[in-house]
């Protein structure tokens, strides 16, 4: 039987493990950071009014929200701004806050810098609360004539880590995790799987050599490893 290494997403970790159990491998769960929400500072309040409403507010992870409803509750006429967010576990967490849903649901960042720049008029004001390793969204964003503002909502933070486990495989569904791996490990030879774009892009930056295939996955989804894994089977030599 196969082995994989389940990096994340940390919040469900259990979930993807079991979807690659359902696929016929050993999944090994190996949570590599946390994703620790901040409060709200004065340097985010000074910053907005300066920038102007914006004509939507972004969420990548549903980590943002906690920032989010500290942010609403300081300054409420940020509500009017429509929310733009990617994963349906984001949105449905939107909805458990008690927030409205987002009018624009996208399966990665990439995808949903593809949707806001066809959306939007140029100079059009965007809020991004994001975490703390990736710019990748606003690059993408300002290269298109939009304005952002990128606000960090929340931190990733290392876990103290005895050693790694041994595997074929490893899933990767943050860069901060490909970097945490890579900071840990010195294999070569492994496969890596990627759960987006900005995780495949950290892979192939930065550890291309390292594994011997990087595979993305088509969507950010349980469903979507599970495919990926059971084509995997198919082809190992019996």
């Amino acid at each position: 039987m196969a082995r994989i290494a389940i990096t994340g997403p940390v919040g469900s970790l259990e979930e993807w493990c079991a979807a690659a159990r359902a696929a016929g491998w050993e999944a090994v769960a190996c949570p590599l950071i946390e994703l620790v929400p901040l409060s709200v500072e004065a340097e985010d309040l000074r910053a907005l009014p300066a920038f102007g409403e914006p004509h939507a507010i972004v969420l990548t992870s549903s980590h943002a929200i906690p920032f989010l409803l500290e942010l609403l509750a300081r300054q409420p006429e940020l509500r009017a701004a429509p929310l733009w967010v990617v994963g349906a576990r984001t949105n449905a967490a939107l909805g458990e806050a008690g927030l409205p849903s987002a009018v624009h649901v996208a399966f990665d960042a990439s995808r949903l810098a593809q949707a806001l720049r066809g959306a939007l008029a140029r100079e059009s004001r965007v809020l991004w609360l994001r975490g703390d390793v990736s710019e990748e969204l606003a690059r993408q964003l300002r290269l298109a004539g939009l304005q952002v503002l990128d606000r960090i909502a929340y931190a990733n933070r290392s876990l103290p880590m005895a050693g790694l486990p041994a595997c074929e495989w490893v899933f990767f569904a943050s860069p901060s995790a490909v970097d945490r791996w890579l900071a840990l490990d010195e294999r070569r030879g492994l496969g890596a799987i990627a759960i987006g774009e900005t995780t495949l892009q950290r892979l192939r930056e930065t550890a291309r050599e390292r594994f011997s295939a990087i595979i993305p996955l088509p969507q950010p989804s349980v469903e979507a490893l599970h495919s990926c894994l059971l084509a995997l089977a198919r082809d190992r030599p019996s």
